[in-house]
C-alpha cells in the first residue's frame, strides 16, 4: 500500500491539542505528516517538544499545499476568521485534494467555517471529524451531510485518563507540595479555571438578557461575571479555602488584575491536571479543562450565566459536572460539593467512550480510501 501524506494546519490551542495525540499512530499507520501550525497553537506545541512548521505569512495556499505534496488535508478550526485554514481548504478542492476539518467541541458550531460570511459553512472541508454526537447534531443541523461526518471522540481524553490513572496513585499531599508548595492542610483547595470572554460567540460571552447570574455589574465579560458571582460565593462560606487561579493559554491572568489578589496562587503554562489532582473542587464555566478533570474522576462545578449554555460542556450533559445557573444553586452547590470531597474523590474515572485515537487514525484511512 503506498504511503500517503497528509498536511495539518493548527491555529488555536484547542485544535492542536486535538491532534497532538495522533501524530505519532498516524506516522506509524504509514502516513508521511507536515505539521504546520500559527498563532498560539505554534507555542501550545513548541512548549510540548512538539516540532511544528510555522506557516509563513502571505504564503499562497495553492503553492503551499503543492510544496508540502500532500495528498490529504486536516485543518484545525481556529477563532480567527481570516485563518489560513480556509484558503487551503479552498485550495485542496480545486487540487482534488480531501480535506478534513477536526473540531473539539461543540461551542460556536455555527462559526467555525463562516469566515467573514454569512454561511456558517462557507469553508466547510470535505469532511469533518467531531469530538461527540451532540456536535455531529450540530453540524448536521446546519445542513453538512452526515455522511461526510466522523464522530471520533476527543484523542487527549486519551492521555487524560492514562495520566489520571499515574496522578491517582499519589497523595493529595503530594500533588499540593509539587503544584503549590506548602498549602495548610486545614484548607480545602478550590481551583478556578480562567476561560476567554473574547473573539467566537460573542451572544454568549456578553451579558444579555438570558442571563441569570449578574456579577457585582461592574462588567460585561461572560468569565468575569462568573468571577464575581464564584468570589461572592467563596464569602458565604464556613471555612476559608485556598484559592488558586489557572489561566486560560487565551485569556491570561494579567486580564484579571482586579481578581487576582483574592486568590492564594496563579497558575499559568505547562500540564495543568496535577495541579487539578491538588484541589478539592475545580470549578470552571465551560473550558475543556473543565470537562477533561471531569473525565478524570475529580469534582467538579460548572457556573455559567444562563441556563442556554448547559449544552457547551459535554459532562454537564452526562451528569458528571453540577451546573450553577443562578446564585441560589450556586451557593448550595459550592459547601456541598466541598463537604463530599475526600480522600476517594480520585477513584475511578467515568467512561468517555472508545479510544478515541484509534478511531481518528482508521477515519483518515477510511477517507483516504486506503482502509
Amino acid at each position: 500500500m503506498a504511503h500517503g501524506r497528509i498536511l495539518i494546519f493548527v491555529e488555536d490551542p484547542g485544535a492542536a491539542n486535538f491532534i497532538a495525540p495522533v501524530l505519532d499512530s498516524l506516522t506509524a499507520a504509514g502516513w508521511q505528516i507536515t505539521l504546520s501550525a500559527a498563532g498560539l497553537a505554534s507555542t501550545f506545541l513548541s512548549d510540548r517538544g512538539i516540532p511544528a512548521t510555522v506557516a509563513p505569512t502571505g504564503t499562497d495556499a495553492s503553492e503551499y499545499l503543492k510544496d508540502t505534496g500532500a495528498n490529504l488535508l486536516m485543518v484545525g478550526t481556529a477563532e480567527n476568521p481570516g485563518t489560513f485554514a480556509f484558503p487551503l481548504t479552498q485550495a485542496a478542492r480545486e487540487a482534488g485534494v480531501p480535506s478534513i476539518g477536526f473540531v473539539d467541541g461543540p461551542a460556536n458550531a455555527q462559526l467555525r467555517f463562516r469566515g467573514y460570511n454569512s454561511d456558517p459553512l462557507t469553508h466547510v472541508t470535505d469532511w469533518l471529524m467531531l469530538s461527540d454526537d451532540h456536535t455531529a447534531d450540530l453540524f448536521t443541523a446546519l445542513n453538512h451531510p452526515r455522511t461526510h461526518i466522523a464522530v471520533t471522540g476527543h484523542p487527549y481524553y486519551d492521555i487524560v485518563r492514562t495520566e489520571a490513572e499515574q496522578l491517582r496513585k499519589q497523595s493529595v499531599a503530594e500533588h499540593r507540595t509539587e503544584t503549590l508548595g506548602v498549602v495548610p492542610v486545614d484548607r480545602p483547595v478550590i481551583v478556578f479555571l480562567g476561560e476567554g470572554s473574547d473573539g467566537l460567540g460573542m451572544d454568549i460571552k456578553r451579558r444579555s438578557s438570558d442571563y441569570t447570574l449578574t456579577g457585582r455589574g461592574s462588567s460585561d465579560r461572560r468569565t468575569e461575571i462568573v468571577l464575581e458571582e464564584f468570589l461572592d460565593a467563596v464569602d458565604t462560606l464556613d471555612c476559608d479555602p485556598y484559592l488558586v487561579f489557572r489561566a486560560h493559554p487565551k485569556d491570561p491572568a494579567s486580564h484579571y488584575e482586579t481578581y487576582i489578589d483574592r486568590f492564594d496562587a496563579v497558575s499559568e503554562g505547562g500540564r495543568p491536571l496535577q495541579l487539578l489532582f491538588a484541589a478539592d473542587l475545580v470549578v470552571g464555566l465551560s473550558t475543556s479543562l473543565l470537562v477533561e478533570a471531569a473525565l478524570a474522576g475529580l469534582n467538579t462545578l460548572s457556573i455559567l450565566p444562563a441556563e442556554n449554555q448547559k449544552h457547551l460542556i459535554p459532562t454537564v450533559l452526562r451528569g458528571l459536572t453540577p451546573c450553577a445557573t443562578d446564585r441560589g444553586t450556586l451557593q448550595e452547590l459550592l459547601p456541598r460539593l466541598l463537604a463530599e470531597s475526600g480522600s476517594d474523590r480520585h477513584q475511578g474515572a467515568p467512561a468517555s467512550g472508545p479510544n478515541a485515537t484509534a478511531q481518528v487514525v482508521n477515519a483518515v484511512e477510511l477517507i483516504a480510501g486506503r482502509g
